[in-house]
């Protein structure tokens, strides 16, 4: 298969699985038997969105082998068991260069585990499980960022070679230094998948409203 059509056949599945994350939430909050961990752990599932949105007919073609995928969001948790054997090739805390990019919420974690969560006999199977994966924080401990650790990121990505970056994150007003950043990075190739914004069907937030990013 083409590369570049791996690459989006990747970054529309992220872009999928992330926008159902409501809709998942919604079912898990009424549905009280999926909250139990034991059930989870006792064996990996695939969550019921990959087969209701085509992810299982996308491995067939790909699991993200050779695929870089830079996650730009609170950190990572290491010590997570379904993701301290991924294919994480660096960690890089842009808030305190200083210190390791530890997550403090969680949220980090989460969007891994989604795009690479392993696949083995535990928790669930990420979609791009054997992708490259670079966690680039620039979300401290009440999710927030500011737009210059954005640009900086997004530089790092340019310079090694990313396909994919992933920003499970949105301000709802345009920045200049924002835009030009995301058209830099997209210049040089790299597909960026940002979330809507927690609007519940209003009007999208920034960077997602960017006609260049998915």
């Amino acid at each position: 298969m083409h590369k570049h059509k791996k690459l989006f056949l990747l970054s529309s599945a992220i872009f999928a699985i992330l926008s159902s994350i409501l809709a998942a939430n919604l079912y898990m909050s009424n549905n009280p038997s999926t909250q139990n961990p034991q059930q989870v752990y006792k064996k990996q599932i695939i969550p019921w969105s990959y087969k209701k949105l085509g992810i299982t007919k996308i491995w067939k073609f790909t699991r993200g082998k050779n695929v870089k995928i830079a996650i730009l969001d609170s950190g990572i948790d290491l010590n997570h068991p379904d993701l301290k054997h991924a294919n994480i090739i660096k960690t890089i805390n842009f808030i305190e260069p200083n210190k390791p990019a530890v997550d403090e919420t969680g949220h980090g974690t989460f969007i891994a585990g989604i795009i690479a969560a392993q696949n083995n006999n535990f928790g669930i199977v990420g979609i791009a499980p054997e992708a490259e994966i670079y966690i680039l924080k620039i979300l401290n401990k009440k999710l927030e960022g500011k737009v210059d650790l954005v640009v900086r990121a997004l530089d790092f990505c340019i310079k090694n070679k990313i396909n994919i970056v992933n920003m499970s994150f949105s301000t709802s007003s345009d920045n200049p230094k924002l835009r030009k950043a995301v058209l830099k990075a997209t210049k040089h190739g790299i597909i960026i998948v940002a979330s809507a914004r927690n609007s519940f069907g209003s009007k999208a937030g920034f960077p997602a409203s960017y006609p260049e990013v998915i």
